[in-house]
């Protein structure tokens, strides 16, 4: 079978490649203005694949040549087609966490959109918002006051964007309030797992900045602890993490959920679970007393990794509260844990 040539390749027009998927052969064949304007018009293609593809292209296009690209964006951005209009999003979000300080002009033209009358459009627009948040939340701050009424939206899908949004911009300084975390009430308790996960994101991050709000939602997030989804689960046990260190005595509310995770969960959840009962054990040892079992238990687990931070949390409590591992001595005798037991003689 012959090779194809580079002639039958130069056959091909820019739409020819953007219909096949090729965006990066695209993106790397355009030298001129005019190349780029080939680009632009396939955003307003009717097949699905060449205007994605565009869009593709133009983020590459516009990462090595700003000047194709960015001058175009605010013009772009108030298409009438929601075919075009969330493509050029996706492009406008992409570049900002590349060039934010390029972006930043069409920063209020993105925020507009956040009041859309159709809700993808809307979702779109916070989601590029948080992602250029990531890179500058500097530049993104007026978005701030939009994005936490959009917690309220009556579609899930704009308010779980948003409160993904916030949990990646929430500099510090915003003025986190009770009404903020009232917004959050609905999503936290979702049947959505991945919306539940957005929600614990910007509890967390909220807890880190202000702890108090946070208080009133503690209950929904220790119940989460228990959540059939694994991912709800390790993102509750963050959220705790971070209110018991600046509120150690909250870890009391969460000590059976601890417990049952410390017996049935993953590893990977077991050492999380162990690593914020460490932080909480030299402010509060007695919260954490009744979840020493589950850890001995896991010195004879498997994961080297749980056995390290299981060893490690015991032989902190042999060193400061000796009287906890009186009962379990010869558990851990036959565990060959003598370096607790050692521990445990010098901390008397």
């Amino acid at each position: 079978m012959p090779e194809s040539s580079e002639n039958d390749a130069e056959a091909l027009t820019i739409r020819d490649m953007l219909w096949q998927g090729r965006y990066e052969d695209v993106a790397n064949i355009v030298k001129t203005q005019e190349d780029t304007f080939q680009v632009i018009e396939c955003l307003n293609d009717t097949d699905l694949m060449t205007r994605k593809s565009a869009a593709h292209a133009l983020v590459i296009i516009g990462i090595k040549h700003p000047n194709f690209v960015i001058p175009y964006l605010k013009r772009l951005l108030q298409y009438p087609s929601r075919n075009v209009l969330s493509n050029v999003i996706f492009i406008v979000g992409k570049l900002g966490t590349q060039m934010p300080e390029e972006i930043e002009p069409i920063i209020p033209d993105l925020i507009a959109l956040i009041d859309d009358k159709h809700w993808n459009i809307k979702m779109s627009a916070i989601a590029a918002l948080g992602d250029i948040g990531m890179a500058d939340s500097e530049i993104v701050l007026s978005a701030v006051p939009k994005l936490i009424d959009a917690l309220s939206d009556s579609h899930n899908q704009v308010a779980v964007a948003a409160a993904n949004a916030l949990s990646k911009i929430c500099p510090v300084g915003v003025n986190w309030t009770n009404e903020t975390v009232d917004a959050l009430h609905d999503l936290l308790r979702d049947n959505d797992p991945w919306i539940k996960c957005d929600a614990l994101d910007t509890i967390t991050r909220i807890a880190e900045e202000n702890v108090e709000p946070v208080l009133k939602e503690l209950d929904a997030i220790v119940a989460m602890l228990a959540d059939e989804n694994l991912s709800v689960r390790e993102k509750a046990i963050d959220a705790i993490g971070i209110i018991a260190r600046q509120k150690p005595e909250t870890i009391l509310a969460a000590k059976d959920g601890f417990f049952d995770i410390l017996v049935n969960d993953t590893a990977f959840v077991k050492i999380k679970c162990i690593n914020i009962i460490s932080s909480v054990l030299s402010v509060n040892p007695d919260a954490i007393r009744s979840l020493i079992p589950p850890v001995i238990a896991a010195l004879a687990d498997q994961n080297q990794e749980l056995q390290n931070s299981a060893r490690t949390f015991l032989f902190n409590v042999a060193s400061t509260k000796p009287e906890f591992l009186n009962e379990f001595q010869g558990t851990l005798a036959a565990l060959k844990a003598d370096d607790i037991l050692d521990a445990m003689r010098q901390g008397r």
